[in-house]
């Protein structure tokens, strides 16, 4: 059970809750009626269903690790892939380095556009966007490494950047096998997102990218080199030894001296 669906069974058991002891307890022996006796029957299996299936919600494991929340805590989702962008600089290069992890047991297609907010100067500043189009297997872990050229006029600034995702599961979602959620970010406009938009401002907030917040790096290149490429590494898959943390392919991932972080990064749902 996801977090969300956790979240929307509360209504309901407190309601039932209070209903319940409303009738059992707040109507006199005197006026119990046919009716009475229905409300309590319907408020107390409404009561034990849905608190059975909040515990059950709580206590079952993920079927499969949430590396995400163990490298990052917070992480971005679209429904059901999940991922975090992480600022590096290789060799003088800026990119992003975005983690993908699938919350099912089917496999999908996801893209990921990173862009210039909303915000004027900064659209003066960085005119240029990150589109990066990834197939995650089931439950798979995998990085892609892109470049992001940061002009001159805009290293060292602090800056947001728009995030905004697709996802596609060509053979169904299939089951779930990891039960948190990211913070949802809205889908990769089109025609079809700028008519919904028009419906109201709730609809609106549903599609509203979520923004990644960033301190940019100085003294990198204001222009992506020729046969600079992304890079994408599969580092877990299901059936694989889950101390991931531990193998030598996860370190060699990381252990590259070029690397540099970024400071300053936060990540904001949508609002």
């Amino acid at each position: 059970m996801s977090e969300t669906k956790k979240v929307l069974l509360i209504l309901p058991f407190m309601v039932a809750f209070v209903g319940g002891g409303i009738v059992w307890f707040g109507v006199e022996a005197a006026d119990v009626s046919a009716t009475t006796w229905v409300l309590r029957v319907v408020f107390s299996l409404t009561t034990i269903g849905t608190l059975t299936l909040l515990i059950w919600g709580m206590t079952r494991r993920d079927k499969a690790p949430d590396f995400l929340r163990r490298m990052f805590g917070a992480y971005f989702e679209r429904n059901g892939l999940c991922f975090a962008i992480d600022p590096i600089v290789i060799e003088g290069v800026f990119a992003f380095k975005i983690w993908f992890q699938n919350k099912y047991d089917r496999r999908c297609t996801g893209r990921v556009l990173i862009s210039p907010s909303r915000d004027f100067f900064l659209r003066k500043q960085i005119d240029h966007v990150l589109h990066v189009g990834v197939e995650v297997g089931p439950g798979a872990l995998l990085s892609v490494i892109a470049p992001f050229a940061i002009p001159e006029s805009a290293q060292g600034k602090s800056t947001t950047l728009s995030v905004s995702a697709d996802v596609d599961y060509p053979e169904g979602k299939g089951k779930l096998i990891r039960f948190r959620d990211g913070m949802t970010t809205g889908a990769i406009r089109g025609k079809i997102d700028l008519i919904i938009d028009a419906i109201g401002p709730f609809v609106l907030q549903s599609y509203k990218p979520a923004s990644l917040k960033l301190v940019l790096p100085k003294d990198v290149a204001a222009a992506v080199p020729d046969g600079c490429k992304p890079k994408v590494e599969t580092l877990w898959q299901i059936g694989e030894d889950v101390n991931l943390f531990d193998s030598d392919r996860y370190r060699k991932s990381q252990a590259d001296p070029t690397w540099e972080r970024s400071s300053g990064i936060t990540l904001r749902p949508s609002r």
